[in-house]
């Protein structure tokens, strides 16, 4: 499905994209970012705790206690899917504790067939956990800038994230400033879909350019949100707003191969009725895959209070996964052996479909075995 109004906004963008060509490369997400493509890979000898291993990214804290470099090592070993440092760290001795840790789970998998997801949030601004590396721009006040210059930027920060052994970024925020004084705010390129989303497609193509994967986010648009997820359900505006909006990038993103999208926890009016949020809601994931994604949907972090409907993070892991969800990002380390063994078990009794973590692992294999 293609709404009219994005095929306008995307042709648009793309002269606008073009005419940074000499330059850098920012004319869309590129070959090299191609979305997941032909790939079969068989779990019948996966065990339900391993394939529910491989759906979760665990969020640790350089300076928590329970996250040493050696339980973090294990965890890897075991095959959890990906880990996301959270915290920030802007001395030189606070990034000496995040390079132990990252040093510990790429040894630990190494050797491993499928390497885990290493994401980090440097969106800039107000949310960046590396600012030892250099402090970035915000969304805002990059998206003043050509977008040249910011892929250009984007490209030598993304080479120091990578040195440090993280392969993807939680970003950029394809969410429009509907909201100057909400949680968005200043994390936001713009207010105008086309010019907003060419600084966050420079943004990408830099982040890319110096190594990392960009992950899109937060679908279907947080901008307009009366509220922040981190403590309540927001409510955005309708769902013939944000296709006026947001989804207009979104769907420029899908367009030019996104690899990786964030789902946001929101209610939308319009999009189901339901009055879910949308990471737990079908009629989300109808929609993203509708707009011709075939990349990997993560969560955003399950711990968030707009959450709070689904009960402990059991709950909400099962209610994300059999909605459409192919990654559950866990915003501690802290309890995932029990949260495994716990889902393993809803998989077993058919309270968690199965079909639906098979067709999630064939995507996040593949996509695994192609970045």
């Amino acid at each position: 499905m293609r709404f009219p109004q994005f095929a306008k906004a995307t042709a648009v963008t793309v002269l606008l994209s073009l005419a940074c060509v000499t330059t850098v490369a920012v004319s869309g997400v590129s070959a090299s970012n191609a979305a997941v493509g032909d790939c079969e890979p068989t779990f019948a000898k996966w065990t339900p705790e391993q394939k529910l291993r491989q759906l979760a990214v665990v969020g640790f804290n350089a300076t928590s206690a329970t996250a040493t470099p050696t339980r973090l090592a294990s965890l890897a070993r075991s095959g959890y899917g990906g880990f996301m440092l959270l915290g920030n760290y802007g001395t030189p001795e606070s990034l000496k504790l995040v390079t132990a840790r990252m040093n510990a789970i790429t040894g630990a998998t190494a050797k491993l067939e499928l390497k885990p997801f290493l994401p980090v949030d440097e969106e800039g601004g107000p949310v960046q956990r590396l600012r030892a590396l250099g402090k970035l721009p915000s969304a805002r006040e990059f998206g003043q800038q050509p977008p040249a210059a910011i892929a250009k930027a984007m490209k030598a920060h993304a080479v120091k994230v990578k040195q440090l052994g993280f392969n993807i970024d939680f970003g950029p925020v394809l969410d429009l400033d509907g909201r100057p004084t909400g949680v968005i705010a200043s994390r936001s390129f713009g207010t105008d879909p086309v010019a907003a989303w060419a600084s966050a497609n420079a943004y990408a193509a830099g982040l890319r350019e110096g190594g990392l994967l960009p992950v899109f986010k937060h679908f279907p648009g947080h901008g307009t949100a009366n509220g922040d997820s981190h403590k309540l359900l927001p409510r955005t505006a309708s769902l013939d707003v944000l296709k006026k909006g947001e989804l207009v990038m979104f769907q420029n993103a899908i367009d030019g191969g996104a690899r990786m999208i964030m789902i946001g926890h929101l209610t939308v009016p319009g999009l189901s009725g339901k009055g879910l949020p949308t990471s737990t809601d079908r009629s989300t994931y109808k929609l993203l895959r509708s707009m011709g994604f075939n990349g990997v949907a993560i969560t955003d972090a399950l711990d968030m209070e707009a959450l709070n409907i689904h009960g402990d993070s059991v709950g909400r892991a099962v209610a994300t996964l059999n909605a459409g969800a192919d990654v559950y990002l866990l915003g501690t380390s802290d309890g995932v052996e029990k949260i495994v063994t716990q889902l393993a078990a809803k998989l077993k009794n058919g309270q968690l479909n199965a079909a639906r973590v098979d067709e999630s692992l064939r995507r996040v294999v593949c996509l695994k075995q192609t970045f």
